[in-house]
């Protein structure tokens, strides 16, 4: 009877990770394209950081700082990279603030997944 119950135990776990790790790959999908469609990819490339940020860059310092980082969005936090360069990002705030919930937090999942 253990054994059985601990086969259940540990199927039920496995389910839950294949489970999340699709909610999550689907989340930073939906993500991507709110990146693209908000125009984010005409300074922040995934690797480069010539003109702002790369995605990578902001997907480290924001590393396990999820809310950080939509607070950012919401224009409640203050950037925590190159501060410098954020008069231009100004703008793209407005748009981020009005943005759905659930659009705002699959872009943190995308920029979060690098």
């Amino acid at each position: 009877m253990l054994k059985k119950t601990v086969k259940v135990l540990v199927l039920a776990s496995v389910c839950g990770l294949i489970w999340t790790s699709a909610s999550i790959a689907q989340d930073a999908k939906k993500g991507k394209e709110v990146f693209q469609r908000l125009g984010c990819t005409a300074c922040h490339s995934e690797s480069s950081s010539a003109v702002a940020p790369s995605v990578k860059e902001i997907s480290k310092v924001y590393a396990g700082k999820p809310n950080d980082l939509e607070d950012f969005f919401l224009g409640k936090r203050e950037p925590i990279i190159d501060k410098s360069r954020f008069g231009v990002m100004k703008s793209f705030i407005n748009l981020t603030k009005k943005i759905s919930p659930e659009e705002r937090q699959a872009l943190v999942k995308y920029l979060l997944s690098f």
